[in-house]
């Protein structure tokens, strides 16, 4: 089976925008330009007791790579974490924070660590020990909480739907909270016996978390078009997808980039595996020194449905 890594794609990205199919009212839909802004996000996964946390900082629209021992940090009143970049000099940063009380909140700080900054590092740290003193952006913040567990009823994992116009009913408990809003967002992998293709898609939910039903059509994640209108709708929407450098980040681990992949395929024929990822998002709040950007807490869940054309 013929599979060719998107990592070329997914870097590309970060030069990219597109107009979004569908709603445009997700909280990480905004584009932040002008200035010193952040995008910060820490998600629990259904199941789990460690939120994944990814942040990056920006100087009008351009990621910034911190300085030698400036790192993010997050902490909760009783663990930290340092966040590693995901890349090298990619600007996108993640780590794994163990999370004690749901609770409480998580606050995520530029610190300047000049020893734990290089535990990860290639070299002895007794040995290349320079330290040019802290960067400019220390002691910038972000502090979120996290909404509700999410609690996905339904489609029941592995529910198998025969056409593209079939509807999709996502149905999960609401949160009583008017404040906190809904996104979907899916990894799609079709394949047949000569070629596999996947690729990623966020839709925003917008009548956000009152009514505990989202329907979406099997058209809108499964396409008919070629493999070039798939890649442009790939970009198109991650780029409106916060951290969108790789599918990792994109699924707070759950997807990761190696799990996509490009190739032609004629995708009326070719049986589909979707997982479905419902995010319940609530928005936190940025250190005053930021002139924008947006902090986001959050809990998700997770289902995969079959698309099958030709019959189970």
């Amino acid at each position: 089976m013929k599979r060719h890594q998107m990592g070329g794609l997914c870097a590309s990205l970060l030069l990219l925008s597109g107009c979004p199919t569908g709603s445009t009212s997700n909280s990480q839909s905004g584009q932040f330009n002008d200035g010193l802004t952040a995008k910060i996000q820490a998600n629990i996964h259904e199941d789990e007791t460690d939120a994944k946390v990814v942040a990056a900082a920006f100087q009008d629209g351009a990621r910034i790579n911190l300085i030698a021992a400036d790192v993010f940090e997050a902490t909760t009143a009783t663990k930290g974490v340092l966040l590693k970049s995901v890349n090298v000099h990619t600007g996108d940063y993640i780590g794994t924070l163990p999370i004690d009380d749901k609770e409480q909140p998580v606050t995520i700080t530029i610190q300047h660590k000049p020893i734990e900054a290089r535990e990860d590092r290639w070299y002895p740290i007794d040995i290349l020990n320079v330290d040019p003193g802290p960067g400019e952006l220390v002691g910038r913040f972000a502090t979120v909480s996290f909404p509700s567990e999410l609690d996905l009823l339904g489609p029941n994992n592995n529910t198998v739907y025969l056409d593209r116009d079939d509807n999709i009913n996502i149905t999960w408990t609401p949160s009583g909270n008017g404040n906190d809003d809904m996104r979907l967002s899916t990894a799609v992998t079709c394949s047949n016996s000569s070629a596999e293709l996947s690729y990623g898609l966020s839709y925003s939910i917008s009548s956000g978390d009152n009514t505990g039903l989202y329907t979406i059509a099997m058209n809108k994640l499964v396409y008919n078009d070629s493999i070039t209108a798939l890649a442009l709708e790939f970009v198109e929407h991650i780029t409106r997808i916060f951290l969108a450098a790789t599918i990792e980040v994109l699924t707070f681990g759950l997807i990761e980039e190696s799990d996509l992949t490009n190739s032609t395929i004629d995708i009326e024929t070719a049986n589909c595996d979707i997982n479905l990822t419902l995010i319940r998002e609530r928005k936190g709040s940025l250190d005053d020194e930021f002139d924008d950007g947006i902090a986001i807490g959050s809990t998700s869940a997770s289902t995969t449905i079959l698309y099958r054309p030709n019959g189970i």
